[in-house]
């Protein structure tokens, strides 16, 4: 009798499991509005900084609508994406290379700004880390009260990438991750325009 019921409350526990993934990765998957050609929505994120070597928040914020009249480069990173992690030096590379072009990564769906901090300033978690300090984009960090990965158009997919033109007009989305090159052959024609 008890195998029975075991079995039972595994199957139960399976079904509801199953279900609870199909809802939140497919049926509540598609939101409204932003896509590739529409008007960015704006938003407003903290900044983080390295100040010796130790990421702190700085005080200030980045705003999107501040910024137009330039390109930006908006890439959502979790601290638990290993891909997210592997693409940032390209984004900073990128960054040093053409200061012309706002470059931010932002980190939202980590917690809160003081978990995110204390694992960036954990040098035993990834050897990467270490250089963050001499990076030229800028880190960005929203709080739970705020959705801007999903307001971006954000899907469920880390990393995700934004692009933004001059006039505010998101010309390139994607969940996957970019190098140097892609970046390049993304971004540099919008700058021709």
């Amino acid at each position: 009798m008890n195998k029975i019921v075991s079995y039972v409350c595994y199957g139960l526990a399976t079904v509801v499991m199953g279900s609870a993934l199909v809802y939140y990765n497919f049926v509540d998957k598609k939101r409204p509005g932003v896509e590739v050609w529409d008007n960015s929505p704006d938003f407003t994120v903290a900044t983080m900084a390295a100040e010796n070597d130790t990421f702190k928040m700085t005080g200030n914020t980045y705003n999107l609508y501040e910024n137009e009249g330039k390109v930006r480069v908006v890439n959502f990173w979790a601290t638990w994406c290993a891909a997210c992690k592997h693409e940032l030096p390209d984004f900073d590379k990128f960054a040093k290379a053409y200061p012309e072009v706002d470059v931010i990564a932002i980190c939202g769906q980590s917690g809160l700004d003081k978990d995110v901090i204390a694992w960036m300033n954990n040098p035993e978690l990834d050897a990467q880390k270490n250089a963050w300090s001499d990076y030229s984009l800028t880190f960005g960090f929203y709080g739970p009260d705020q959705d801007v990965y999903g307001d971006m158009g954000g899907q469920g997919m880390w990393p995700t990438t934004v692009v933004v033109d001059e006039d505010g007009v998101i010309r390139y989305t994607s969940g996957n991750t970019l190098d140097m090159k892609g970046l390049e052959e993304i971004v540099l024609p919008l700058l021709n325009d």
